[in-house]
């Protein structure tokens, strides 16, 4: 008789990631066009959301995403950072 076999299945090697405004900077007009392009809110809601800073505007993405989220707030004058876990 066989013996039985044992199934291993990895879900998920990389942890999420959350792209988090610390500071909005010299900028709020352009930081708020980059949160509303990233997030597809509207003009208010992202203007909401940029004015309760610090805050999570992206969350459970893989760290490459998460990198370039930071990224794109970082040009626009913003403090950012990636956090890991949700």
């Amino acid at each position: 008789m066989a013996e039985p076999v044992t199934y291993a299945v990895l879900i998920c090697d990389d942890e999420p990631h959350a792209a988090l405004l610390t500071q909005v900077g010299g900028r709020p007009p352009d930081v708020v066009r980059v949160v509303r392009k990233l997030t597809g809110l509207s003009l208010w809601y992202s203007k909401l959301l940029v004015s309760r800073a610090p805050v999570i505007v992206l969350d459970d993405l893989p760290r490459d995403m998460a990198e370039a989220v930071v990224a794109d707030l970082v040009a626009e004058g913003a403090q950012a950072e990636v956090r890991t876990g949700s």
